[in-house]
C-alpha cells in the first residue's frame, strides 16, 4: 500500500528528464525515509531557483536575478560577431563546457 502523498511524490518526480518510474519511486521512498537530510535541502534549493533564476534578458539563457545580462552577453572580450543559435539553455551550458566557442548565443 503507498500513500497517496508518496505516489504524488514520485509522479512530480517522474516527470524530470531522465527520471523513469522505478527511479522516481525509489527517490521518493529516499526523500521520506531521511526528510531532515533529503528534503530540507532540496526544498531551499528548489525555492532559490524559483526565486533567482530568471531568462537573460539578451540571449534567452538562465542567469539570476543580480546578474542580468548573463555573464556570457556581459563579457566584452567575447565575439559579438559571431552567434551560435540554441534551442535550450542548457545546450548553451554544454557548449560553454568545452571552452570553444567564444561568440555570443541566442536562446530560441
Amino acid at each position: 500500500m503507498t500513500l497517496k502523498v508518496v505516489e504524488d511524490l514520485e509522479k512530480a518526480l517522474a516527470n524530470l528528464p531522465g527520471m523513469g518510474r522505478r527511479s522516481a519511486s525509489r527517490a521518493a521512498l529516499a526523500l521520506v525515509r531521511d526528510q531532515d537530510r533529503l528534503i530540507v535541502p532540496l526544498l531551499a534549493a528548489l525555492n532559490a531557483a524559483r526565486a533567482e533564476v530568471v531568462s537573460c534578458s539578451k540571449c534567452g539563457s538562465f542567469t539570476v536575478r543580480s546578474a542580468n545580462p548573463c555573464v556570457c552577453c556581459s563579457d566584452d572580450t567575447r565575439d559579438s560577431t559571431i552567434l551560435c543559435v540554441v534551442e535550450e539553455p542548457a545546450d548553451i551550458v554544454q557548449i560553454e563546457s568545452s571552452g570553444a566557442f567564444k561568440g555570443k548565443y541566442h536562446c530560441l
